[in-house]
């Protein structure tokens, strides 16, 4: 069985529009069969092909450039790879990007990473609850999607204030100020210097919100659930899970409360940055 959420099938790369570009800052690995293919390009563009790739530790991945640009993203943020070759001859981290798999016995669940600009505005920007579709496939289902679904479903109803939902389910992060969050934090790797910068700008501030704020909370909320618990059905670790994902939801909200108190208000589109940075750096480093 094949699932993903009804939102991943309406995604689409934005490509030149995108102000954060997958292509710029990123290791760009090189799967074998695309490093056949690309070794088989005959021609100019294939003479560059094979210049630009380099092996490290027996893996091999493009040689970026100046402030970490891929080789063949040209001057209008444009691939050359698929404007010369096609779309279906970028290899397989391109091609996915951000997607992401759990898997599971019988059965596979589709996503997107809110590190994506377009990714992070289409999942948080939602006005509809989070509903998983059934792509293909039939079989039976593990009792965990049924704790999942109900965790959904409750914190989902919008008849009830989300900090009430939240406390509904029965699981609470530890008591710890902002200074000690930032702490924790800062001891972390940190892939870009401006994350650091919000890291150590970061104050007690009031965590107040208005009703508005309760769709994109509880919809980044969700994305942090359905992204990570599902691992907890090998490793048994199904609360710290949880947990994991009450953290992510309060520490940007600490970060939205830290803007508001320096510039007197929060947008939407700074909620959205502020999400796509913590999932760069939280969930893309596996050291983290």
């Amino acid at each position: 069985m094949i699932y993903a959420p009804e939102y991943y099938l309406k995604f689409r790369c934005i490509a030149e529009q995108c102000r954060h570009s997958c292509c710029i800052g990123w290791e760009i690995d090189i799967d074998d069969a695309s490093y056949k293919r690309y070794h088989g390009v005959l021609g100019e563009f294939g003479k560059r092909l094979k210049e630009q790739i380099e092996i490290t530790d027996g893996v091999a991945h493009f040689k970026l450039g100046e402030k970490g640009r891929c080789p063949f993203l040209n001057e209008r943020n444009l691939c050359d790879i698929i404007l010369q070759l096609g779309k279906p001859c970028l290899c397989q981290i391109c091609s996915e990007h951000p997607r992401f798999y759990n898997e599971y016995d019988g059965r596979r669940e589709l996503g997107l990473g809110l590190c994506c600009e377009e990714a992070c505005r289409l999942i948080l920007t939602e006005q509809q609850p989070m509903k998983l579709v059934r792509i293909e496939g039939e079989g039976e289902e593990l009792p965990f999607f049924g704790f999942r679904e109900r965790l959904f479903s409750q914190l989902c109803d919008r008849s009830v204030p989300l900090n009430q939902r939240i406390k509904g389910i029965g699981f609470s992060l530890p008591e710890h100020s902002a200074e000690e969050w930032k702490k924790l934090f800062l001891e972390l790797e940190h892939l870009n210097a401006e994350w650091e910068s919000l890291l150590l700008d970061l104050e007690e501030a009031e965590l107040e919100f208005s009703s508005e704020w309760d769709i994109p909370f509880e919809q980044l909320l969700v994305y942090f659930l359905y992204r990570h618990l599902g691992e907890g059905v090998y490793d048994g670790r199904i609360e710290e899970r949880i947990l994991f994902s009450l953290l992510g939801l309060h520490f940007i909200q600490l970060l939205c409360a830290n803007h508001a108190k320096r510039k007197g208000s929060v947008t939407l589109d700074d909620f959205l940055e502020y999400a796509r940075m913590y999932s760069t750096e939280i969930e893309y480093s596996e050291e983290n």
